[in-house]
Formats: structure tokens, sequence, C-alpha cells
């Protein structure tokens, strides 16, 4: 798992470092697009780092079965609209509208905000809500 792991991180590690050192030594001899591509692979791997490094916390989390739901009520729609506003930015930079719609009343819920918020944001970064973009 571990030889795993290293080899998940390392790859777009090594991408992201690679685009960044190229940046640097040469950007003045890059184009306006291939400085613009060469970000925005830097940016999509480091994302991709930060989704298996949260996955991996999880991970080790559930297996030291520290992971106990912290209950409380919340309205589920104020946490919605968090979640799209998180997003709304990185959506509009794709052409993408995000709008959420609820009922006049929606009860309050009584579960694990963050673990709710853990679902919504994953959910929304999932490769297949990307696009195929990992």
């Amino acid at each position: 798992m571990v030889a795993n792991v290293s080899h998940d991180l390392r790859t777009p590690l090594t991408s992201m470092q690679g685009y960044l050192e190229t940046m640097l030594r040469k950007s003045d001899q890059l184009s306006r697009s291939d400085r613009r591509k060469y970000l925005e692979v830097a940016v999509r791997q480091s994302r991709r780092v930060s989704h298996l490094a949260r996955d991996l916390f999880e991970l080790a989390k559930l297996k030291c079965e520290k992971v106990q739901p912290n209950f409380e009520r919340f309205s589920v729609q104020e946490l919605v609209q968090d979640v799209v506003q998180k997003f709304e930015l990185s959506a509009n930079s794709r052409r993408v509208r995000i709008t959420a719609r609820f009922l006049e009343t929606v009860p309050l819920v009584h579960a694990d905000i963050g673990m709710i918020e853990r679902v919504l944001t994953g959910c929304a970064t999932s490769p297949a809500v990307q696009g195929g973009e990992g």
C-alpha cells in the first residue's frame, strides 16, 4: 500500500515540479499561452495531490476507527450554498454555472456537517463532474 501511495503521489508531484521549473527557468522564452498552459497543468496536479492526501488521511482515520460522527442540527440549505460558493469561481472559469434551488422551507437536519460537506465537496471534485480531469 505504501508503494502504491508513494507512486500515486510522486507522479503528479514530478509533473508539477517539471512544469514549475520550466516556468522558472524559461518564463521569458515561453509564449503567454504556454505559460498559462504550464500553470494550469501545475494547478491541476496540485489538486490531484491534495485529493490523494485527503483520501489517505480519511483512510488512515478509518483504519484507526477514529471517525465518529459529530451530530448537530444545521441548515442543509446553507451548507449547500456554502459549497456552491466554494466552487463558483472555478466553475465560472470553465464557463459553467452552478445554482442550488430549494423549496421555500427546508427543515434543519441532525447530522455531521463536516461529513456531509465532504460528500458534497467530493461529488463536486470528482473526475466525472470535472469532465474527466483528476
